[in-house]
């Protein structure tokens, strides 16, 4: 499935990859922010409003497709600041789709201060597996126990819809893997420009090995940085988190001029290599 195209994402069309194996200013105007209650998840949806938001992204109609027809929907929220929605399969007592989240505030105040007063939706953590799913010649991506489910583009949208509804400013995630990075890239960016011209010169300099050998060669320590003007060293990804924006004024930020000159001059001065024999 091809990742849309933009100025911030040029080089993601350059990267191949099976995405169903993948899966580890004024803020709003006259919209109201929605008051947190304690008895529902992420203190603003109710059960029946999730599953709502769960038919409506395609992710339940999706799992039923793919042949998971008995699953149970579990709703955890007895810790405030972990709230979790887990899709289990009932006959192999696997878990289909993992989602840990929570609501807070970003305190990166050196990048973008008014983070500090905004309300996020926080994915701590998500897994999307299929249990059933045939094996392959083709070796896992870090971090997986299962190939993925395919349903990333609908768990993107059901988080889309959370934002929305719930009157959120945005959406924040910490890729662990470089992979968990290029899926969301088409909707996320990284809050640093820095961090988002590295991974726009990676993708340039090495998306055409695939991804899922580019994800390895990262995770495995055999991807050379070169900075102009300096030696050659071992990339170390830390990426910081990624964001997307639904208030105008995190929208405007990561659309901005300034954001976009910065990223791009550590793109352009950065380069990448596989280390010799990788």
């Amino acid at each position: 499935m091809a990742l849309r195209k933009s100025a911030q994402h040029e080089y993601l069309s350059e990267i191949t990859f099976n995405l169903s194996e993948m899966d580890s200013v004024d803020l709003f105007g006259d919209r109201a922010r929605l008051l947190p209650q304690k008895d529902k998840f992420l203190g603003l949806f109710n059960r029946e409003e999730l599953e709502d938001a769960l038919n409506q992204s395609g992710l339940l109609p999706g799992l039923v497709k793919k042949g998971f027809t008995d699953f149970t929907i579990d709703i955890q929220t007895e810790i405030e600041s972990d709230h979790r929605l887990i899709i289990t399969d009932n006959e192999s007592s696997e878990q289909l789709i993992f989602m840990r989240l929570h609501l807070g505030a970003y305190s990166a105040s050196e990048l973008f201060a008014p983070l500090e007063r905004m309300r996020l939706l926080f994915i701590d953590w998500l897994l999307l597996q299929n249990p059933k799913a045939k094996a392959s010649r083709k070796p896992l991506f870090p971090g997986q126990k299962f190939p993925g489910n395919g349903l990333f583009p609908e768990v993107k949208k059901f988080m889309l819809m959370l934002i929305e509804r719930g009157k959120l400013d945005g959406a924040a995630n910490l890729p662990e893997f470089f992979h968990d990075a290029v899926l969301f890239a088409d909707k996320f960016q990284f809050l640093n420009p820095e961090s988002q011209g590295i991974f726009e010169a990676l993708l340039r300099d090495l998306g055409k090995i695939g991804l899922r050998k580019l994800s390895s060669c990262i995770h495995d320590n055999l991807v050379l940085q070169k900075e102009s003007g300096k030696e050659a060293e071992m990339f170390n990804f830390k990426p910081g988190e990624m964001v997307v924006g639904n208030s105008t004024e995190l929208k405007v930020y990561l659309s901005s001029p300034k954001y976009r000159q910065i990223a791009n001059k550590t793109r352009d001065k950065f380069s990448f290599s596989l280390v010799k024999d990788s």
